[in-house]
């Protein structure tokens, strides 16, 4: 959530607007899920598939949600 926070201003700070500050968020966020998926696999860190999509649809929803929140 931090992370997601810090992108989208660093983003705006640099000059994107505002929905490309969230867009960054999303991209970024997303990548950083299929890294954690290859890197550290599902069953072996949550479990089944079902915990790890759930974990993941919260992880992107929150992040996203944030930085959508700071740019209103």
């Amino acid at each position: 959530m931090a992370a997601g926070a810090f992108i989208c201003k660093v983003a705006q700070w640099c000059g994107a607007s505002d929905l490309w500050a969230v867009l960054w968020v999303a991209i970024i966020g997303v990548l950083w899920e299929i890294y954690e998926y290859v890197v550290e696999g599902t069953e072996e860190v949550y479990g089944t598939k079902q915990k790890w999509m759930n974990n993941t649809i919260s992880d992107l929803v929150v992040e996203i949600g944030l930085a959508i929140w700071m740019v209103i």
